[in-house]
């Protein structure tokens, strides 16, 4: 790839100038229409990482996300958040990492029975404090506590923490978490009082006979796959849907597959209502919202490639469209490059991808040159920009990869070794067989060093073009004309 051309200061701005006036029509034209009420359709952007973008990256794309939101082709993310309605995943699980389900459950089991020695010495403040942490650890980690061994954990630390805030005079509070405790263990009406004493039990039949005057709705719950696990208020796990007459009230609910992880959602019931939560997972598995944010995120460069797929079904499901835009960085000839694919809403097909290489010399030009090719629909091109035909769903490599057509063969080198030692050989055998023949066999000893020489040569010089290339790797990496499949093996 040649080296980025600096510009003059003042072909700099002319360059500005020419790519930001398609979005200051676009702007202009989008306002009009409002006006007139004849806007068009919104697009969906969203962008598509691999794990989470580093802030460069969101700085980026949240440059191409501003261009098209002053153009008017954006469907903002607040505007995805009230379109999905109760349908919005919550952030990804809170268990840490670094610490194992175990380690993690064993120490809110302590906190837990901290807090309830508190209660019993009289302490309600500190109890309270203690008491309230371990339930909203619970709440944020359904899969330690929505289990045989946490969910009694959680009903104590529940029943415990109503208490402490009964005793601090605390009525609503102490009804809230009574009604929660109802919501989440129904049928306990019997066991409270002789496990816990009266003072739990008034709490708890208080709560009951609240939710019982409101009436009862029904909550449904499916997922389109056949491995999911819907859990309930850390009940007890069903497979793939969940259906039942409940209190009315906000109820978690947890979706989880053996091999892509969990998502939590909240849902509200209203008594004598339906509500039903319809969870395709092959959008919501990828799915990250914020007020700021759409994004897919996906755990591998080979799920990635999916990315165009589950953004035209979300699209879909939204009633946007007609595009659908996806952003993101990919490595491009060994270079970072910011990209933008677009599918056409109705019949999933791919439009064209465009993107520029973000060497930081002019990326903000790059970025301004991308947003006026979406918002001009591909009128607009910059000669920095490449566009191409097919989807960017390719791996992408993390540095520049040795190309196979570049390596020079190291076959010569094979063929010349071989041909030093048969010659070395047949100088040895016609030296022992005849004297006389010794000048012939000197000259196959000096044929022999010369071509070990030249052997050597190719041989060094095949190791220089793959150094720094690892023993069996592979890979696959964009290129202007497709793609270029690499393999090498390093001796």
């Amino acid at each position: 790839m040649s080296p980025p051309r600096r510009l003059s200061p003042s072909r700099n701005r002319w360059l500005a100038w020419s790519l930001r006036l398609p979005l200051i029509l676009g702007v202009i034209v989008a306002e009009l229409l409002s006006s007139l009420g004849l806007a068009r359709a919104t697009d969906l952007v969203l962008e598509s990482w691999v794990d989470e973008p580093s802030p460069q990256e969101r700085t980026w794309a949240q440059a191409l996300r501003d261009g098209l939101a002053r153009a008017g082709l954006l469907a903002r993310p607040a505007e995805l958040l009230q379109r999905m309605g109760e349908r919005v995943p919550l952030p990804p699980l809170a268990a840490s990492a670094s610490v194992g389900l175990m380690d993690h459950f064993n120490a809110a089991m302590s906190a837990s029975n901290q807090g309830i020695a508190l209660y019993r010495s009289s302490r309600f403040q500190a109890a309270e404090k203690l008491l309230s942490s371990v339930v909203a650890d619970a709440y944020l980690n359904p899969l330690i506590f929505g289990t045989e061994v946490g969910r009694p954990m959680l009903r104590q630390s529940l029943i415990y923490l109503a208490l402490c805030r009964s005793r601090l005079r605390q009525a609503a509070g102490a009804a809230a978490v009574a009604e929660d405790l109802v919501r989440s263990f129904p049928d306990e009406a019997d066991t409270i009082f002789e496990e816990f004493g009266p003072g739990a039990d008034k709490l708890y039949r208080a709560g009951l006979a609240k939710l019982e005057a409101q009436g009862r709705g029904t909550l449904i719950v499916e997922v389109n796959d056949p491995s999911a696990v819907v859990i309930v208020n850390e009940g007890r796990p069903r497979s793939r849907a969940f259906e039942a007459e409940v209190f009315p009230g906000k109820y978690r609910v947890l979706v989880k597959t053996g091999k892509d992880g969990a998502r939590r959602y909240e849902i509200e019931v209203r008594a004598k209502e339906t509500t039903r939560l319809s969870i395709d997972w092959r959008i919501e598995r990828a799915l990250s919202l914020s007020p700021s944010s759409a994004a897919l995120l996906f755990g591998s460069e080979r799920a990635r490639q999916l990315d165009g797929e589950v953004a035209v079904l979300l699209a879909r499901s939204l009633q946007l469209g007609p595009r659908v835009i996806v952003i993101g960085s990919r490595f491009y000839d060994g270079d970072r490059a910011m990209a933008a694919s677009v599918y056409d809403v109705a019949t999933a097909q791919h439009l064209h991808t465009v993107l520029a290489v973000m060497d930081g010399v002019a990326d903000e030009l790059e970025l301004t040159a991308i947003n006026a090719f979406l918002v001009s629909e591909g009128r607009q091109q910059s000669p920095s920009l490449q566009v191409l035909a097919a989807p960017l769903q390719m791996a992408a490599t993390r540095a520049p990869a040795a190309k196979a057509e570049e390596a020079p063969g190291r076959w010569p080198a094979y063929v010349t070794a071989v041909a030093s030692l048969s010659a070395f050989g047949a100088g040895v055998a016609l030296l022992q067989q005849d004297s006389s023949h010794a000048e012939a066999s000197y000259a196959l000893f000096g044929a022999s060093v010369c071509l070990a020489a030249y052997a050597g040569h190719r041989w060094s010089s095949g190791r220089s073009s793959s150094r720094g290339t690892r023993a069996g790797a592979v890979g696959l990496a964009p290129a202007r004309s497709g793609a270029v499949a690499w393999a090498a093996w390093a001796f």
